[in-house]
C-alpha cells in the first residue's frame, strides 16, 4: 500500500499478514507487527504528548481534530496540542437509538465539561447505532475483519470528519493484561488459565482496521496517538507508576482473581488503578473521568443479553472469524527491550489457530 500520510513516526508501526504489509486480514496467513525503536533521549510521559502533537502537526495539511469521549487519554491528547500551541477542534460522537433516545450521554458529559473549562470549539457527529450495526458496521467488519462492537464507529467517525480535518484518536497506549490463550468468538470473552507461576503481563496486540481504513481511504490522522514515536511507547512503558506496578503484579493479579474469579475484564486492574495515578500526575489538569465504553446503557442484566450483544453478534457474523485468534502476545520487559534496543525483526502472533477450534 501506498501511504500517503505519516500515521505513526516515519510510519514506524507496521502490521501485515504472511510477507506483506498493511494488507487486509487473511486467516491462512500469520500476523505479524514492528515496531521502531527509540533514537534519542526518552523524555518524561508528559514531554513526549507533547512532542507527538508537534510531530502530528508538522505533517498535516488540514486543521486538526481530535476524538474526544472525555477519558483520560483523549483529554491528554487535546492538552497535548493545547501546550505545543496548535489549533485544533474536537469531534464528539453522540449515539442514540432507533426511538431518538440519546444512549451515550453519561458517557460523552465530561466531553462537553472539557470543551467548556478549555473554551474548545467541538463539532457533534450524530449516529443512528440500530441503523449503523446493520449497515456500514457490517460493511466495515466484513471488509477489514473487524470484531470490535465499540471500536468500529471509529470508521464512521473518520468517514464524517476526515474530508475535511486531519482526525487524531488518542488510542494506541499499552493495554497490560495477564496471558491469555485465547478468546470466544461468540462475546470476545478471555478465557485465562491463571498461575502466577506461568502466565506474565503481556501487550496483546490484535490486527488494526481502524487505522487500515483511514490508509486505504488516504485520510489525515492517526488512530494511535500514544504508538506515535518509540519514544512515546518507551515513556509510558518506563514511567515508575508502571514499573511499580511490574514489581508487583504476580500478587495483585492472585489476590485479586481469587477474589473475583468470574470477573473477565482482568485488565482493568491497571488500567482503572494505576493507569489514573500516572496520568493525573502527568496531566493535574485533567477533568477525571469513570471509565466508560458509551454502551452501558444497551447492555442487559448479564453478558447473555442486551442490545450490546445483539451488536456483537451481528458483525461477528460479517467478520467472518478472519482476524480470529490472530494476536501478537509480548511479555512487557520483552515490549520494553523490543522498542529501547535496534532490531530488525518482526514480531509474530503466537499462534494461528485450527478452525474448528472454537465451539459456537
Amino acid at each position: 500500500m501506498n501511504l500517503r500520510f505519516e500515521y505513526t513516526e516515519n510510519n514506524h508501526f507496521k502490521w501485515g499478514f504472511g510477507d506483506e504489509w498493511y494488507n487486509h486480514p487473511d486467516p491462512e496467513k500469520q500476523y505479524k507487527i514492528q515496531l521502531g525503536y527509540v533514537t534519542r533521549p526518552v523524555k518524561r510521559f508528559r514531554e513526549e504528548c507533547i512532542i507527538t502533537a508537534k510531530l502530528i502537526a508538522s505533517k498535516a495539511t488540514k486543521p486538526i481534530c481530535i476524538g474526544l469521549s472525555g477519558g483520560s487519554d483523549s483529554q491528554m491528547a487535546c492538552l497535548a496540542f493545547r501546550e505545543a500551541g496548535i489549533p485544533f477542534k474536537v469531534v464528539i460522537l453522540s449515539m442514540f437509538d432507533e426511538e431518538g433516545n440519546n444512549v451515550n450521554d453519561h458517557d460523552i458529559k465530561t466531553a462537553f465539561a472539557f470543551c467548556e473549562k478549555y473554551n474548545i470549539e467541538y463539532i457533534i457527529f450524530p449516529l443512528n447505532i440500530d441503523e449503523f450495526y446493520q449497515t456500514k458496521g457490517a460493511e466495515y467488519a466484513a471488509k477489514y475483519g473487524l470484531t470490535g462492537v465499540h471500536t468500529i464507529i471509529q470508521c464512521a467517525t473518520m468517514d464524517f470528519i476526515c474530508p475535511d480535518y486531519c482526525y487524531i484518536m488518542a488510542g494506541g497506549d499499552v493495554v497490560m493484561v495477564p496471558y491469555r490463550k485465547y478468546v470466544t468468538p461468540d462475546l470476545e470473552i478471555p478465557t485465562y488459565d491463571w498461575d502466577p507461576t506461568l502466565n506474565k503481563l503481556v501487550w496483546w496486540q490484535a490486527p488494526l482496521p481502524i487505522m487500515q481504513h483511514m490508509m486505504e481511504m488516504g485520510y489525515e490522522g492517526t488512530s494511535k496517538f500514544y504508538l506515535y514515536t518509540p519514544e512515546i511507547i518507551a515513556s509510558y512503558l518506563t514511567d515508575p507508576t508502571v514499573t511499580e506496578f511490574l514489581a508487583v503484579q504476580d500478587i495483585v493479579y492472585e489476590v485479586y482473581v481469587r477474589w473475583h474469579p468470574q470477573v473477565r475484564m482482568w485488565w482493568r486492574l491497571f488500567h482503572m488503578l494505576y493507569k489514573p495515578l500516572m496520568t493525573q500526575r502527568e496531566w493535574p489538569e485533567m477533568i477525571p473521568a469513570r471509565k466508560y465504553t458509551g454502551f452501558e446503557q444497551l447492555q442487559g442484566k448479564n453478558f447473555n443479553s442486551g442490545k450490546e450483544l445483539i451488536f456483537q453478534r451481528h458483525i461477528d457474523v460479517a467478520a467472518a472469524g478472519k482476524t480470529l485468534g490472530q494476536v501478537v502476545v509480548t511479555t512487557i520487559p520483552d515490549l520494553i527491550e523490543y522498542v529501547t534496543k535496534p532490531h530488525t525483526h518482526s514480531l509474530v502472533a503466537t499462534r494461528k489457530p485450527p478452525k474448528d477450534e472454537y465451539i459456537k
